[in-house]
């Protein structure tokens, strides 16, 4: 036990890591990592297929300002990166769903401190703030499920418990989300890791295993929902080392997002690496996320 305290130590304090967006259509038997750009990285993909075309949406974190702001990347093009949402606070998550004629976006904006819903006018570049759909709520990492003509949000509260509350909320467009259910986050393994899907009629909902570390792997867990009640059931579990990845040229040691589309599946990985100015690297971020909270 005082082993692994004293490893958890060192890595802490020297190990440090970047994730990466990688891709596998249904005809490939391997993931293809998305390069990631000078000073930052990409993570928390989401796909979105659109008159033929692919498309990732993912945050992107600049590693001198200690901030993400949201992308999407073509993948039938040429792969190039386009900041699409960029604010003042970090953001990340951009859970993107379809209803009726429009796209949408809840991306995480837990730094601000508010659910906020964007809409986009020109798919798959242009968005805009639609409106602010709670104030003064911290939660990380949102997901929309849409079920017997409702639509249900799942996410994890951060305001009161340490390791947070799992929170279900209706919502209808036209008020705001209305609380349904509320639970803790057992064993630290609630924190949505992916849009919820359809699989042989059940709703799959991943969820990050953050138990030991911080995206130690992903739990599939089938997902019962209604207005009455909301149950989930662990199902199976996605490790990194069940990724097949054509690179040599990293150490990956993490996952903890999962989404899928008709033909393709996205993940994010994390490398690892020996970085002598971690602990200094940490106090600047610190620094820098404290510098934005007191200028809100």
């Amino acid at each position: 036990m005082q082993g692994k305290k004293i490893k958890t130590l060192i890595d802490n304090c020297f190990f440090d890591g970047e994730w990466y967006v990688a891709y596998k259509k249904n005809n490939e038997k391997e993931f293809q990592i998305i390069k990631n750009p000078r000073h930052h990285w990409f993570a928390d993909p989401f796909v979105v297929e659109n008159n033929g075309e692919i498309y990732v949406f993912c945050e992107g974190y600049d590693n001198i300002f200690s901030k993400g702001s949201i992308y999407c990347i073509p993948i039938c093009r040429d792969e190039t990166p386009c900041k699409i949402i960029e604010n003042r606070y970090h953001m990340s998550y951009p859970h993107v769903f379809k209803f009726g004629d429009s796209y949408y976006m809840i991306p995480e904006s837990a730094e601000n401190h508010t659910l906020d819903l964007y809409q986009c006018t020109d798919f798959p570049f242009v968005w805009h703030k639609e409106r602010t759909l709670i104030e003064n709520f911290t939660c990380v990492d949102t997901n929309v499920l849409i079920k017997d003509k409702y639509i249900y949000l799942i996410t994890l509260c951060l305001d009161n418990e340490e390791k947070g509350e799992l929170v279900v909320f209706q919502y209808n467009f036209h008020n705001p989300p209305k609380e349904l259910f509320r639970m803790k986050n057992r064993d630290n393994c609630q924190r949505n890791a992916g849009g919820c899907f359809f699989h042989k009629g059940d709703i799959i909902r991943p969820c990050q295993n953050n138990k030991i570390k911080y995206g130690e792997s992903i739990v599939f867990k089938k997902v019962v929902v209604s207005n009455e009640k909301y149950e989930e059931t662990p199902l199976s579990e996605l490790k990194i080392q069940d990724l097949n990845v054509s690179s040599d040229d990293y150490m990956f040691e993490r996952v903890h997002t999962y989404n899928k589309s008709i033909s393709i599946e996205v993940v994010d990985m994390r490398n690892r690496y020996f970085n002598a100015f971690l602990i200094l690297k940490k106090m600047i971020r610190k620094f820098q996320i404290g510098l934005r909270c007191k200028k809100a």
